[in-house]
């Protein structure tokens, strides 16, 4: 029996140390080794770290184009939804941004909210849901893109996006956090009202 229990603590052990290693690969961008624990156990493409984190989302927040496109041709699931902590660097970064960095969001919403142009582009193409809303605040694919100063971005979605599907990003509501004014601004806005705002150009 004991041996029993020691064969089984030794199988999980090994699931867990391949499991990591996606995860750090993943997260690192390191195309090979993803490749390589991938193969040796694909099974675990849609497990979650500690912190609730898939490798593909930590692919996409390492902005990694490669290393998303494998995760996603091995079934990764694109839409699967993710609670994280991050600080935004850019030219939208303030106050408000750093103070409201935590938010649950899909790979797709994360990559237009970070605005990894390359990666919006493949999973916009690749069964993202551009329907789907981050649970806190209910901003679309396109708010966030606004929001956070994502113009290409912005453009992309806007030009890109089939008729039906544009008419539903730009009326969802939900809070607009103004840029620059340091503080949450709660007030209900919708993305057309933001590209007007923001974006005036585009």
């Amino acid at each position: 029996m004991e041996m029993k229990q020691t064969a089984a603590t030794s199988d999980t052990d090994r699931e867990n140390a391949t499991t990591n290693r996606i995860f750090t690969a993943a997260k690192s961008g390191n195309l090979d080794e993803l490749r390589d624990h991938l193969d040796a156990d694909s099974s675990r493409i849609n497990a979650t770290n500690s912190n609730g984190l898939s490798p593909l989302y930590l692919a996409v927040k390492g902005g990694s184009l490669s290393c998303v496109k494998l995760l996603v041709s091995k079934n990764a699931d694109v839409n699967m939804m993710a609670r994280s902590s991050l600080v935004v660097t850019g030219p939208s970064e303030d106050a408000w941004t750093l103070a409201y960095s935590e938010c649950a969001l899909s790979p797709f919403l994360l990559a237009c909210r970070l605005g990894h142009q390359s990666v919006v582009e493949f999973l916009f193409y690749n069964g993202a849901d551009l329907r789907q809303t981050s649970a806190d605040d209910d901003r679309n694919c396109l708010s966030l893109a606004i929001m956070y100063n994502r113009e290409d971005t912005s453009k992309f979605l806007v030009t890109h996006t089939d008729f039906d599907t544009l008419l539903v990003l730009m009326k969802t509501k939900s809070h607009d956090l103004t840029l620059g004014l340091g503080r949450r601004a709660f007030k209900t806005s919708t993305p057309m009202r933001q590209l007007i705002q923001y974006m005036p150009g585009l």
